[in-house]
């Protein structure tokens, strides 16, 4: 009994030991099958080995594809992702495409500026560096006080930034001085009776003048001399009365049917006028000759002289309020620079009283090319090119001087008294262009408007090139090469379109064309290093001997038909008709002007005058 008793007691001892082990073999299977099993469970596994063989597959993820999870095998509701269509448009990538693109554009556009800047290597002879001038220091390098005007130019200058602008261009010749009065012969005033000097008054002053004309000719025509001495028919003009009733300097209708008239086509101006301070005492209005918002330009007499001018004059509260000083003394820098070209107008002097702004010219008794344009169409090629070439002798002069015109325009072109052309009004000029500088303001006449100024980019000279070649295209085919109902059109038609050519036009003058019209301004004809060459090398200037032309050794082909010095025949009968009268300054803004802020713009040119 003790012997079985004790074997059941080792029996009940080492069993429970024997199903412990067995138990932690089968879990470390267990454990190894979960570890090299394929399968991972996304559930327990005790809870896994519960389900069904069909529901495992929904709650395992095999690393492994098997066969009968083959791609072959998947329904066709287990993937859906859609076909690639071959017409769809990825925005992502056209956007991107955009932006690449007017990068490239960007690049390409500031290229062409930075090849169009390379005009040359070193200034020839820039602008400002004149013998006449003193102030030279002012000129190279704007004052800081400026800076801000030209970042906003919706803030009017202030007296002393006019003044700063004045002193800058030149204005210290005649300092200081008390301002004269304008004249009240000069000023308009507002009655019914102010017209009563008539188109038929003017008919029987002018068969009057003719007349005269006719008995000095014959009188001078026994004289051998060409001298001034042979034209004493010109009345002296009484020297000022200062008398406190009456007007100082005033004209009446009397002295200037006194005046006796040169022969035809002789020069408005006779004797050199002398190196002084001039002022409203010197002249004598005779003729309104045209006028605009800015003001009139008359025909003027200078008094105790045989000597006839242009006056343009300005008012200054027009001048004033479109902030226009800077232009103002740009186009007298520009226009006392012009005495040294025989195709650019000359100034004499200027002058101011307490309301207006005076420049006084060379009277260009010709008349514009617009009048002459209008009368005849179209200008035969010959003389077509003689003007044409003219214009580029000035125009290369100018950009010699760093200037860039940025207003060439049939009106903008007048004939003198021997039919020779001059650039006039230089209002818009830009100074100082030239190596790494340019140009971006937004100006011009529509129609002349080169592709680079429309389009907001930098530009130089090529402005007036894209100019030169509109205005060539309307003398000699009488239209305009670009149109549009309005400006938007316009621009649109300039920047796109090209222009037609008539089958008329010689092939020289074709090409010439075309290569003035290039919308790329740094392939255009004109421009340095341009691939074309000079524009005076062109096949269709190969007539033409520039050396002569610039000495005025060249007949013109048209000479003005001109009864005297002082014919007006060639301007608009609307303004030779009308009262030789200024329009007067609202007499509050005069009482409140500050005068000063125009101080030194009284100047002569000592290159037109006698020293």
């Amino acid at each position: 009994m003790s012997v079985l008793h004790q074997k059941e007691n080792d029996d009940l001892i080492l069993a429970p030991a024997k199903t412990q082990s067995m138990e932690n073999e089968q879990k470390e299977n267990k454990d190894e099958n979960r570890i090299s099993s394929p399968v991972e469970s996304l559930m327990p596994a005790t809870s896994l080995d519960r389900l069904p063989s069909a529901l495992k597959t929904m709650f395992t993820k095999t690393e492994n594809v098997s066969p009968t999870h083959s791609p072959e095998n998947v329904p066709k509701w287990f993937n859906n992702v859609p076909k690639e269509d071959p017409n769809y448009v990825n925005p992502t990538k056209v956007m991107s495409d955009m932006k690449k693109d007017v990068n490239h554009q960007k690049q390409k556009i500031s290229k062409d500026e930075q090849n169009l800047i390379k005009v040359s290597d070193q200034a020839d002879r820039p602008w400002y560096d004149d013998e006449d001038d003193d102030m030279k220091d002012l000129l190279q390098q704007r004052p800081s006080i400026l800076k801000e005007i030209d970042q906003a130019q919706d803030r009017r200058l202030t007296p002393e930034e006019n003044m700063a602008v004045i002193k800058m261009y030149g204005g210290v010749m005649f300092p200081g001085g008390p301002v004269e009065k304008t004249p009240k012969s000069w000023l308009f005033k507002i009655r019914k009776a102010l017209r009563a000097d008539s188109i038929e008054k003017q008919k029987q002053r002018d068969s009057g003048i003719e007349s005269q004309v006719i008995s000095l000719r014959n009188s001078s025509s026994s004289s051998t001399s060409s001298s001034i001495s042979s034209f004493n028919g010109f009345s002296k003009s009484p020297s000022p009365e200062t008398d406190g009733n009456s007007d100082e300097y005033s004209d009446s209708d009397e002295d200037y049917s006194k005046i006796h008239k040169n022969p035809v086509n002789e020069a408005p101006t006779k004797t050199r006028p002398c190196f002084k301070k001039y002022g409203a005492k010197d002249f004598k209005f005779l003729r309104v000759l045209g006028k605009g918002s800015f003001g009139k330009v008359l025909l003027a007499e200078q008094r105790n002289s045989q000597n006839y001018y242009a006056v343009k004059a300005l008012k200054k509260d027009a001048v004033l309020d479109d902030d226009d000083i800077e232009c103002t003394m740009i186009e007298r820098k520009v226009l006392a620079l012009g005495v040294k070209h025989p195709f650019l107008c000359h100034l004499f002097c200027t002058f101011q009283t307490d309301s207006h702004l005076f420049f006084v010219m060379e009277y260009l008794n010709g008349g514009d090319l617009m009048f002459h344009i209008q009368q005849q169409g179209r200008f035969d090629t010959e003389r077509a090119r003689f003007y044409s070439a003219e214009i580029v002798c000035a125009l290369r002069f100018l950009h010699r001087k760093g200037i860039v015109y940025r207003d060439l325009k049939l009106d903008n072109l007048l004939l003198d008294y021997e039919g020779h052309i001059r650039i006039v009004d230089f209002g818009m000029c830009k100074l100082q262009v030239y190596l790494d500088k340019t140009a971006d303001t937004f100006c011009g006449t529509p129609d002349y408007m080169a592709p680079e100024i429309i389009k907001g980019m930098k530009y130089t000279h090529s402005v007036d090139w894209w100019s030169f070649g509109v205005l060539l295209y309307e003398m000699l085919i009488g239209q305009s090469p670009f149109n549009g109902c309005d400006e938007d059109e316009l621009f649109w038609s300039i920047c796109n379109e090209q222009a037609y050519f008539p089958r008329f036009l010689s092939k020289e003058a074709k090409q010439m064309l075309l290569l003035l019209l290039e919308k790329n301004p740094a392939t255009r004809l004109g421009v340095s290093e341009s691939i074309h060459g000079d524009v005076r090398s062109q096949a269709f200037f190969k007539p033409i001997d520039f050396n002569k032309l610039e000495k005025r050794q060249v007949v013109p082909p048209y000479k003005p038909k001109l009864k005297n010095p002082m014919d007006v025949s060639y301007f608009d009968t609307a303004f030779t008709d009308e009262p030789v009268k200024l329009t007067p300054v609202d007499k509050e803004f005069l009482d409140n002007l500050n005068q000063m802020q125009f101080k030194g713009f009284s100047y002569t040119n000592k290159v037109y005058t006698d020293k």
